[in-house]
């Protein structure tokens, strides 16, 4: 078959054309002088009815188009659909192969990808779109093979380079932001002024040990404007234990109590002992009365010489609530916010991604929590509770200062004031002391100190330093002293709707070209969302909409330019990727019996369904070596009438 292309020198091209006008006039099959009818004819499939493939083989086109279009013609008339799309063409400027994907489509599989949906879902809302995989214009290959191109681009210079490029670039947007490589992520996360989980930040570290995680709380003091926390919770891990002690020697470090309640099950095997243990770790008890309780327990389970008891009691200032009553933890004593993290991430990560998509996949988590939290925030603000109470003042102002979250909690507290009794109160120069018990305990008295000058309120139950908010004691002597509102130094602020500026919940996005471009995408794709519903209605006004978009894709067309993108990284020296490790997890298993496996498709061992060894057919396939191909005679001819046809063309 010849095959006629434009040349870059003039006499090239008036030899071709000589060689065209002279194969034109021999073929029958592409006479271009025919009448209207004839081309009526070519519509009507008249061109491709009968055609053989050897006549299709002799038959020579004017350009690549029209090939096409005579392939489209010749495949709707059998049934079969045809694909076109980025063409590669040799030195000499003729196409030599063609692939599928728009750059529309493109642009899509970009939107998709960059929120997270797997190529997969992204192929079964496209081809739903278009009515079917055959109608969607190209193959999910084309697609993974864009998405890989994509990923390669991106990471040219290395994937740690191109994330750590990618994370600088985020900084100067946010400067307060911080599975391939089966790395540990560590996860900082705690609990905003709605009670929810917030995230604080990641961290992807070499190993497990002391220096990395020491490496890691200081990165992450410095990007939280070394402003140490006050509580830390972790699982228990030795090496976490030592590097919080170093860089946050100040902080209370809390186990978690899911952990310890495991660990006790696990190494106590009496019940009675595990309900001692229980009862350390929750009861509001003194340090004396708890240390009075170890010493008989010591005595009465024969604990004098378990390594194991010796070892939970030397770290008894981080798990027995007697040493923890009087901490500030914002509701925090489990990891549990943390595990919740990780059951989300699962949605975003998966194991084949590397370091690059970990940090992008993790941002878009992020971003997702931090819309929660602005959800929360403005119902906060815009609506006001219904006041239940008889102290409807103090109720009124603390559903104005604090979130509903917390307010919910108040409200529970000044309810709480109908159970609590005046036994005797006293007074020393400007401090009132207010001597209380409460209903169904009497003799159990709590004292309450408040200086009316100072605006200073301190109770003994110690509740206002453990949760933040005035406990029902506190509220009594509002009442007893008639405060219209809640005294100042009371209003922890992390509690309350102001705890972070409006512009904090703005979302901080690094809007560069390709951001940009992903962007104006998905605005015009929501907005065509009527335009479809309408088109969509009767088949006139579906031509009268195709031909609208037509027209204004032909105009913007000539208002585009195209310009190649660069992806650079800034640093300068280079962050190598760090080495992929072994995982954990169960071993491969193996066939104890020694057969080997056998392939799925031709039963024969040696190789699976998915590695077939291959060889060349004389076709130009790829073919598998003891297994059947599927196709009969006549699909083979028309197979290699279509590759022949994509050579030339």
């Amino acid at each position: 078959m010849d095959a006629v292309h434009n040349h870059g020198g003039e006499g090239k091209n008036n030899e071709e054309n000589g060689r065209y006008d002279e194969a034109v006039a021999e073929d029958p099959l592409n006479d271009t002088t025919g009448s209207e009818t004839e081309s009526q004819t070519c519509l009507d499939f008249g061109d491709v009815e009968g055609v053989t493939v050897e006549d299709i083989m002799q038959k020579t086109f004017r350009t690549d188009d029209d090939a096409y279009e005579f392939y489209k013609n010749f495949g709707r008339y059998h049934g079969f659909g045809v694909r076109k799309g980025d063409s590669r063409r040799d030195d000499d400027g003729n196409v030599r192969r063609r692939r599928s994907l728009t750059e529309g489509a493109k642009a899509q599989i970009d939107g998709f990808r960059e929120c997270g949906i797997s190529t997969a879902k992204t192929m079964r809302y496209m081809a739903g779109l278009a009515g079917g995989y055959s109608l969607v214009g190209f193959l999910k290959k084309d697609a993974y093979n864009y998405i890989d191109k994509q990923r390669r681009e991106q990471i040219v210079d290395g994937d740690a380079e191109s994330a750590i490029a990618y994370l600088e670039g985020k900084a100067e947007a946010d400067p307060m932001l911080m599975k391939k490589y089966n790395r540990p992520l560590v996860i900082f996360s705690g609990s905003n002024n709605h009670k929810q989980t917030t995230i604080f930040g990641f961290g992807l570290v070499l190993d497990e040990t002391i220096a990395s995680y020491t490496w890691l709380l200081k990165s992450l003091l410095e990007v939280m404007c070394q402003k140490m926390p006050s509580v830390v919770v972790t699982d228990g891990d030795e090496a976490m234990r030592e590097a919080v002690r170093v860089v946050f020697p100040r902080a209370t470090h809390r186990l978690c109590g899911w952990h310890f309640e495991k660990n006790v099950t696990s190494n106590v095997k009496d019940a009675a002992l595990r309900a001692r243990f229980n009862r350390w770790l929750y009861a509001d008890i003194a340090v004396n009365e708890f240390l009075t309780e170890w010493s008989q327990a010591v005595e009465e389970f024969s604990l004098q010489d378990s390594l194991w008891a010796n070892q939970v009691f030397g770290k008894k200032e981080m798990w027995a609530n007697a040493y923890l009553r009087d901490k500030f933890c914002a509701g925090i004593r489990t990891t549990s916010r943390c595990e919740g993290i990780n059951s989300v991430a699962k949605n975003f990560l998966q194991s084949k991604h590397g370091m690059l998509e970990l940090v992008q996949n993790l941002e878009l988590m992020v971003r997702d929590y931090r819309n929660n939290e602005l959800l929360v925030q403005f119902r906060s603000i815009d609506s006001v509770p219904v006041m239940t109470t008889s102290l409807e003042s103090l109720e009124r102002c603390a559903a104005s200062v604090y979130t509903h979250a917390i307010f919910g909690d108040v409200r529970n507290e000044i309810v709480g004031v109908a159970s609590v009794n005046l036994v005797r109160l006293q007074r020393s120069l400007t401090t009132k002391i207010y001597t209380m018990d409460e209903y169904g305990q009497p003799g159990r008295e709590i004292v309450v100190l408040y200086d009316k000058n100072m605006g200073r309120m301190k109770c003994g139950c110690n509740f206002w330093n453990k949760y933040g908010y005035p406990c029902k004691h506190m509220f009594f002597v509002m009442k007893h002293e008639h405060l219209p509102n809640i005294p100042n130094r009371l209003v922890l602020k992390r509690w309350t709707k102001n705890a972070k500026a409006l512009e904090a919940y703005e979302e901080k996005i690094d809007v560069g070209a390709d951001q940009a471009c992903l962007l104006h995408h998905g605005a015009l794709h929501s907005a065509c969302h009527w335009l479809f519903f309408l088109g969509s209605q009767k088949y006139d006004l579906f031509q009268m909409a195709m031909k609208g978009i037509r027209n204004l894709c032909a105009h913007l067309e000539g208002y585009v330019a195209t310009e190649d993108n660069v992806f650079s990284t800034k640093g300068d020296g280079v962050i190598r990727d760090p080495v992929a490790v072994r995982t954990k997890g169960a071993p491969k298993s193996r066939n104890c019996r020694g057969r080997k496996r056998r392939c799925t498709e031709c039963r024969n061992p040696g190789h699976t369904k998915r590695r077939y060894p291959r060889k060349k057919t004389s076709h130009g396939m790829e073919m598998e070596d003891g297994c059947t191909t599927g196709f009969d005679s006549d699909a083979l001819e028309e197979i290699k009438m279509f590759n022949h046809m994509e050579e030339v063309s």
